[in-house]
């Protein structure tokens, strides 16, 4: 249970970062626009940390090695 609660949180900070970046949680919008990034049009951390962010919630919720009990 509280494996669970750590991958929930996880996730609770991820959204408001993927909403703050991209301004939709629509995958049309978010796909379109990391390709037309190059690589100094974007402060990369922001999505390095949404990345693990999501990455933590999915181990967590699974269970994954690392997060199990």
């Amino acid at each position: 249970m509280v494996v669970n609660r750590v991958g929930d949180c996880a996730f609770i900070l991820a959204l408001p970062l993927i909403l703050l970046n991209f301004g939709s949680f629509n995958f049309q919008t978010i796909f379109s626009t990391l390709g037309s990034l190059t690589w100094f049009d974007y402060f990369y951390s922001d999505l390095d940390v949404i990345c693990l962010l999501l990455f933590i919630a999915a181990m967590a919720k699974s269970a994954q090695l690392g997060l199990h009990t």
